[in-house]
Order: C-alpha cells, then sequence, then structure tokens
C-alpha cells in the first residue's frame, strides 16, 4: 500500500510538471483528473463500510470432539460498488489450552451480492472453541486507501469429549460403610424405618413388628408397612489437575492429559447415570481457592458442571485436591471414590488415604510417572489409563477392582 501510493504520487507530480511545461488544455484535465481521483475513492470506501456486513456462523454450536463441524463467515455487499479487496484476521482458541492462533485471510466481494467462504473444522481436544474475525480492513480498487470496518464476529463452539459407557457395574458395594440418605428409591422397598414406602397385604415371610395394626383394625385383615430403600449417593468422582513438572513446583496440567481425564471422567459419570447411580463429582475452584461437589442425578447435571470445568480447568492448581477436600470436607464418608489425576503425587496419595474412611477407593492416572504406586501401599488400586486405546482400558477397570 505504501508503495501504490508512492507510485502515485510521483504519478501526479510528473503529470503535474508536464500540464506545466505544456500549457494545453488536455494536460491540465488529466492532470485535475487524476488528483481527484483518490478523494472520489475515499468517499466510496466510507460508503461501503456502511453497505458491507461481515458475520460468523457455524452450523452447529455444539460438537463431539474429533468430529468435523462447518465454519463460514458471510459477507454481504448491499452496495452499487464492489469491493476490490477485503482482508481480514480469524482468531481462534480452545479455552482449556489457552493458546491463541489466527489466520489471515482476503476476499473480494462484487456489488449487490453475497458471498459465503466455508471451513471444515474439526477439534482433537475437548473445550470450548472461540473464534473471534476482527482486523477487517476494505481496500480501494488502486490500493489507496484502507479503512477499518469496526465489526468483531465473535462465535463459541463447545467440544464434548467422547464418551465411552461401560456396561458392567463400576460401583461396589461396601457393607463397610452405613449409608445415609435423604433419598429413597420410588420402585423398591428397603428396611430404612424413617421413611414409609407404602403398604401391601400381609403375606406369609413378613414380619410381625410391620403389620399396621390400626389400618388392618380398619381394613379388618392384615396389613404390612414397606419401609424406604435409601438411594446410595455416597459415591465420588475426584477431577484433581494437581501436576507437578519436578522438585514440586506445581505446574500447568498438559493438555493431553486433560483432555484425556475429561474422557475419563465424563465416561465414568456417564456410566453411572445409565445404572441410576447418584454421584457426586469433586473439583478445585482455582479462582475461589475451595474445594466443591456438584452431585450429579442426570445427564443435564452432566453437562451443566462440564460446562463449569471447561472454563476453570486449565488454572494452574497449588495442592492435590484430596489435600482441600480433607480440610472442607473431613467428616464426609464415601462408598465408593474414583480419584482421576494426571500424575501420582504422593502427598495427594496420603490425604486421599487418611480421608477415605473405608471407601473403596480406585486411582486413575493419566501419566505413569511411578515404577510402583504409592497408592498400592496404601491398599488402594492404581491404574494407569493410555490414549492408544482409552475404550477398551476404560471397560476392563471393574473387572480390575474386583479383582483387589
Amino acid at each position: 500500500m505504501v508503495r501504490t501510493k508512492i507510485g502515485y504520487l510521483l504519478i501526479v507530480s510528473l503529470l503535474g510538471l508536464l500540464s506545466i511545461l505544456y500549457d494545453e488544455y488536455i494536460m491540465m484535465f488529466v492532470f485535475l483528473t487524476v488528483l481527484i481521483i483518490p478523494i472520489l475513492l475515499w468517499i466510496i470506501m466510507l460508503y461501503l463500510r456502511k453497505f458491507v456486513d461481515i458475520s460468523l456462523t457455524c452450523d452447529s454450536s455444539i460438537v463431539q470432539k474429533g468430529a468435523p463441524y462447518e465454519l463460514a463467515i458471510q459477507i454481504t455487499n448491499r452496495s452499487f460498488f464492489p469491493v476490490s479487496l477485503i482482508k481480514m484476521t480469524l482468531s481462534y482458541q480452545n479455552q482449556l489450552e489457552g493458546i491463541q492462533k489466527e489466520e489471515k485471510m482476503i476476499a473480494v466481494v462484487d456489488s449487490s451480492c453475497e458471498q459465503k467462504h466455508t471451513f471444515t473444522m474439526a477439534s482433537d481436544y475437548c473445550g470450548i472453541l472461540q473464534y473471534t474475525l476482527k482486523n477487517v480492513k476494505l481496500y480501494d480498487f488502486l490500493g489507496l486507501w484502507c479503512v477499518r470496518k469496526k465489526a468483531r464476529e465473535e462465535l463459541s463452539i463447545t467440544v464434548l469429549p467422547n464418551i465411552h459407557v461401560i456396561e458392567e457395574s463400576i460401583v461396589l458395594d461396601n457393607p463397610s460403610v452405613l449409608v445415609e440418605s435423604e433419598l429413597f428409591s420410588s420402585t423398591q422397598s428397603g428396611d430404612d424405618v424413617s421413611e414409609i414406602f407404602g403398604i401391601k397385604d400381609y403375606e406369609y415371610g413378613d414380619k410381625m413388628n410391620r403389620i399396621h395394626w390400626k389400618l388392618s383394625l380398619k381394613e379388618d385383615k392384615l396389613m404390612v408397612k414397606q419401609y424406604g430403600l435409601p438411594i446410595n449417593c455416597s459415591v465420588a468422582i475426584f477431577f484433581d489437575t494437581h501436576y507437578e513438572i519436578k522438585d514440586g513446583i506445581p505446574s500447568i496440567l498438559p493438555m493431553e492429559y486433560l483432555d484425556r481425564m475429561m474422557e475419563t471422567m465424563v465416561s465414568l459419570s456417564f456410566s453411572m447415570i445409565m445404572q441410576k447411580q447418584i454421584h457426586f463429582l469433586v473439583w478445585h475452584d482455582a479462582v475461589k481457592n475451595i474445594c466443591k461437589r456438584f452431585r450429579i442425578e442426570n445427564e443435564e447435571d452432566l453437562y451443566e458442571v462440564l460446562a463449569v470445568l471447561f472454563t476453570h480447568s486449565r488454572l494452574p492448581q497449588e495442592k492435590g485436591l484430596a489435600i482441600y477436600h480433607e480440610a472442607q470436607y473431613s467428616k464426609e464418608q464415601y462408598t465408593n471414590i474414583f480419584y482421576l489425576a494426571g500424575m501420582e503425587i504422593k502427598d495427594t496419595t496420603e490425604a486421599m488415604a487418611r480421608s477415605r474412611k473405608n471407601a473403596w477407593t480406585h486411582f486413575i492416572y493419566m501419566q505413569n510417572n511411578q515404577t510402583e504406586f504409592v497408592a498400592l501401599e496404601q491398599g488402594v488400586t492404581a491404574s494407569f489409563l493410555s490414549a492408544e486405546n482409552l475404550y477398551m482400558e476404560l471397560r476392563m477397570l471393574p473387572g480390575e477392582w474386583r479383582g483387589k
């Protein structure tokens, strides 16, 4: 653009000199015409800026990891003049990864028409992809002027982790822990006298202390009370993003480990939902520096907490999640604990071993940084999941836990 302006000034200077040397009407007319052209072009560019619209669209706001989707830049020119050149910058980043990338783009648009530039995209990692169209510049025919269009189009696409459903029951019975719950089954009766499930006719084998005497006298037949069955909500998935590079220095969990943890967590949680197992998801809120728990009963709950993790999971975590949990929820009891972490850290494992209180505890690591897991010394199971065949490894976990 600078070269074009220098060339134009040289031409104007030459024509001005010729119009002086040759005192003719035609030379003066050519000189004035060339002199007026930039003014006309500037007016046209200001006009075009008002009548050219640029938008960013996608065929879906929610996609699966690895699945292709179409991103489109829609350019609409409502003026009578064509646009010889449009330059713009498309920046994008995964909020989990935090690395911003940019692509420079150019386009030419005819008068009174629409153009759609479509790109097929796919993401290797789950998270929220943020696309931003910025630095939109319109150029005139000669390349003398450039006007900026104040358009900053933004678009968010949620990339969900792949779900590997584990059909085998992953929650082990734990008679060592007394289950206390405020929720009771609506389909099965139990032995909790604090909740009445229903009333039925007496059958041979029913306990005498369950006979409802007042109702039996009224109905003139023996009626038996059915007590409630507490629903086991004391199952927890711990999502620990604490990571150390060396000498105990906290670092940010590598994206490949975080993505695998997300996929493992969602697979475990979704499998429990399919098995009608209510459970908790436990994670560290790095913004407030506290440990958080969220009860998951259905898919809506899972996706709600997943949106929160997509926003905060990439922030550095100074200590292991078990240490935060021990400080805030020291009196909580679980029957089963599934502890997901990038790598084994001795202090974290020991803190979890202290506070687990007879719960079946399963450590699942994304990086095998130990020859012998500290978890095994504490009497709990430890597994390592690689990225090569995550689905098969997840399916083998229940059998591995039962074999311990």
